[in-house]
């Protein structure tokens, strides 16, 4: 007999226990994806995939090949390094306009359209829908 909630060889985990590996996976990437992700979360939403590029010594083209190759995207990345710390952030209690802030935005509209692009909802939603513990405040 098995136990529940339990994912082993040939058994997939519930919902809860697939998004905490998606999590786990993303934070750590090796080889390329690793590197680009690096990169990214050192330099933040000021760099683009041809700086990226150039500071890993290839052609774009070479650097999309390789992370396909790795089953990722720059944009796939992009995303993780500026989407997971805002969606964290929000479930912690921040408001939008103290993440927005804290991740680099100019305004809250531009990180609410990037949020809204990332996850198909906008950052309130997200952090709405979000089960909250019991007395968590909002931080600013």
């Amino acid at each position: 007999m098995g136990h529940r909630g339990v994912a082993g060889p040939g058994r997939r985990a519930g919902p809860r226990g697939l998004c905490a590996e998606t999590v786990e996976r993303r934070r750590a990437r090796v080889g390329l994806a690793g590197q680009v992700r690096a990169l990214l979360m050192r330099h933040g939403r000021a760099i683009d995939q041809a700086a990226i590029a150039a500071d890993l010594h290839m052609s774009v083209r070479t650097l999309r090949r390789r992370l396909a190759d790795e089953g990722t995207t720059f944009r796939e990345l992009a995303c993780e390094t500026t989407g997971l710390p805002a969606e964290e952030l929000l479930a912690t209690g921040f408001t939008v306009d103290t993440v927005a802030t804290r991740l680099g935005y100019t305004s809250v509209s531009a990180f609410a359209t990037a949020f809204r692009d990332w996850k198909g909802q906008t950052p309130g939603q997200f952090a709405r829908s979000e089960p909250s513990p019991q007395g968590r405040r909002l931080r600013r």
